[in-house]
């Protein structure tokens, strides 16, 4: 592509590198980038750039840099300078230059952007706009191309431990209560002491469902058993609180307990539950390069936007900027 007829900035040259493009005038590209990263923080807002209005006294033309839109709520006038060709800060002048222009038109308030800084005179100006009855407030902002200093003391890097728990199916063990009604139909059917239990069971945060397998000594399988018992949290809450293990008796919500053809309810099982913690590490990190630094004069907003982020704005025809939604 053929470079413009304007001397480039670095700013200049950071928009193409983003979006492949420069502007067709000098200073848009500041513009354009103030107007990305206020959608970026403000994606709910409407951000437009380049717009036109008329002074509602002077009838006056008057061109905005940006506007910050909001359906319910301030709408802001948005003037963006970019003085890194030269080096030199922004001055009162330039401020005095905004504040009668917000006398002129419908905007409640103003955000000064600045790619370099500010002298004293202009943030005196901003000051003095915040208690002057008489005059829209002016708020300072810096936009600049970020630094590896910059990234001090940011958490960029999330290191996140899930654990989990699971029943350790070789240390648990379920025993199902037979009724003493019950007792004397077993013994006429012979059936031995000490069976073996081969379980199964399905559980998740609210309940349990266990069924085991009856062997005798000589490892026939001569009946089985089955349970369904709903959860609460206080049963993860006990374990953690000894060592992972839990004992007791339950009351179930349904049983049965059979051998052979005699078939038993059964009300109440004794367990004794031993669950395995099982961690998991991952990080969160950011896509994307950290390429500009946007900070408010009153430390309400420091925030540096990434390559990854600048590159999911989209600048319509008709002014407006649009974002789809990435994340850092």
């Amino acid at each position: 592509m053929t470079k413009p007829y304007y001397k480039l900035s670095e700013i200049d040259n950071l928009f193409f590198d983003l979006f492949g493009f420069y502007p067709a005038k000098e200073g848009q590209s500041y513009e354009k980038i103030i107007g990305a990263a206020l959608k970026i923080i403000y994606s709910d807002k409407q951000i437009t750039w380049d717009e036109r209005k008329k002074g509602i006294y002077d009838k006056n033309t008057y061109q905005i840099d940006v506007g910050l839109y909001s359906i319910d709520g301030d709408n802001f006038m948005v003037e963006a300078k970019d003085h890194t060709k030269d080096n030199k800060k922004v001055s009162r002048p330039e401020l005095d230059k905004v504040a009668g222009s917000l006398i002129e038109l419908e905007y409640d308030s103003g955000l000064f952007f600045s790619a370099t800084d500010y002298t004293i005179d202009a943030r005196r100006k901003s000051q003095g706009s915040q208690i002057n009855p008489n005059a829209k407030k002016i708020s300072l902002y810096h936009l600049r191309p970020s630094k590896d200093e910059d990234r001090k003391g940011r958490v960029e890097v999330f290191k996140i431990k899930i654990a989990t728990y699971e029943i350790d199916e070789k240390k648990s063990s379920f025993n199902p209560t037979i009724p003493d009604s019950a007792f004397a139909d077993y013994e006429e059917l012979g059936i031995p002491t000490g069976l073996k239990s081969y379980t199964q069971f399905y559980y998740d945060e609210t309940s349990i469902q266990c069924k085991g397998l009856l062997h005798d000594d000589n490892d026939v399988y001569i009946g089985e058993y089955e349970f369904f018992k709903t959860l609460d949290k206080s049963v993860y809450q006990q374990a953690k609180e000894n060592n992972l293990t839990i004992s007791g008796t339950w009351k179930v919500d349904s049983g049965y307990f059979q051998v052979k053809n005699l078939r038993t309810q059964i009300d109440n099982v004794q367990h004794k539950i031993t669950f395995k913690e099982i961690s998991t590490d991952f990080e969160v990190k950011s896509e994307g390069r950290p390429i500009l630094l946007i900070a408010s004069e009153d430390g309400e907003i420091n925030k540096l936007l990434t390559d990854h982020q600048l590159k999911g704005i989209t600048f319509s025809d008709n002014g407006e900027i649009l974002f789809d939604g990435r994340q850092s």
